[in-house]
């Protein structure tokens, strides 16, 4: 039999059995590349691999960064085992008989394909927020208070942020459908083994500020926020170092970052108390809004109590806004708002050195 037949014949032999085979194919340290979402590429060594939608049964894995294509599970033992040509397939062709079919060849949820769709067509789209394309971004940073041209900022946002022109927005709330076509701008949001899992988006309106829709600042449905909160990914704005700090908000942490901290951004109060600081770490640093329901006060107590616990060696600061700075009936009050009102004129250095630091 000619190697194409044979490689055919296992293919065929060993659909829908790919985890099971794969796992005693691969070395370990691979597993997560070739089993989980945005595993590295063996070609551009990029976190970007992912499964093609309607081929899970084949385990066809492709790369969004190089168009790399490992279009079954012949091709990914392949590029990932040190096993090679017939000796390969003889290998697969056992293990193929040892396994049941686990993975069925069924039709892609259309959720689960659209997701799946935008998330790739803003990795496709995405422009640099410096590139000129990319005034309406920053803009509504710099409108919302961030100062884009502060050296601190850019570094932070160099291969984080980005602008999309064009992305649809879809909405069904109590029955109101919302759709249209809305500039985004997108910031990547990693998990904690430093793989690119997800946009984090903000729908802006063509003129001026976030666009007049409902929540205007969501994620790529293929993960909600409660879903990457609990699993403590961030943009990482940050870099490792000794020091390393966590807010809430892209915004509230280039506004710290321009204040000249180190600072990671998740995307909910509760995601802070996921976030795990690096090995490296020895000083910690939480900073919370001030929210009506206590939510953003809660997450860095509760965190500072656990760290205290696991990492005794690292020391934790909290840092919170002024209580008496609060006004009444507002949802919360950050470290945005504190610096934005400052540079308005409604609050004075004191304030800042009332949460702990000098401006």
């Amino acid at each position: 039999m000619s190697y194409v037949d044979y490689a055919k014949s296992v293919t065929d032999l060993a659909r829908g059995k790919w985890p099971s085979i794969l796992k005693e194919i691969v070395d370990p340290c691979y597993h997560r590349d070739i089993l989980e979402p945005n595993g590295v590429c063996p070609n551009c060594g990029k976190p970007d691999l992912y499964m093609v939608p309607k081929k899970e049964a084949d385990h066809a894995l492709k790369c969004r960064k190089c168009d790399t294509s490992l279009f079954n599970g012949v091709r990914v033992a392949d590029a990932f085992s040190q096993l090679k040509g017939r000796k390969l397939l003889k290998k697969i062709e056992e293990l193929a008989s040892k396994y049941d079919v686990s993975v069925e060849q069924q039709a892609v949820p259309v959720e689960r394909d659209f997701a799946r769709k935008e998330f790739d067509y803003i990795s496709d789209n995405a422009i640099e927020i410096f590139d000129d394309r990319s005034a309406l971004g920053l803009r509504y940073l710099s409108d919302r208070g961030i100062d884009v041209n502060n050296r601190n900022v850019i570094n932070a946002m160099h291969e984080t942020t980005y602008f999309v022109p064009r992305v649809s927005f879809y909405d069904k709330t109590d029955g109101v459908i919302t759709k249209g076509e809305f500039p985004v701008l997108a910031f990547k949001v990693f998990n904690e083994n430093g793989q690119h899992i997800n946009w984090w988006k903000i729908y802006l309106d063509p003129v001026q500020g976030k666009a007049k829709v409902p929540q205007a600042k969501r994620g790529c449905p293929t993960l909600t926020k409660g879903q990457m909160a609990e699993e403590g990914y961030c943009i990482p704005f940050g870099r490792y170092d000794e020091t390393v700090g966590v807010a809430e908000g892209p915004e509230t942490a280039l506004a710290l970052i321009e204040l000249g901290r180190n600072v990671f951004s998740t995307l909910t109060a509760n995601g802070i108390n996921r976030f795990e600081p690096p090995k490296c770490c020895k000083r910690f640093e939480l900073y919370g809004d001030y929210d009506r329901s206590g939510t953003g006060q809660k997450v860095v107590v509760t965190k500072h109590a656990d760290l205290s616990i696991k990492r005794p060696k690292v020391d934790v600061d909290i840092y919170l806004p002024p209580e008496r700075l609060y006004v009444d009936g507002e949802k919360s009050l950050d470290f945005l708002d504190l610096l934005d009102g400052h540079k308005r004129g409604q609050f004075t250095v004191h304030e800042f050195e009332q949460c702990g630091f000098e401006i």
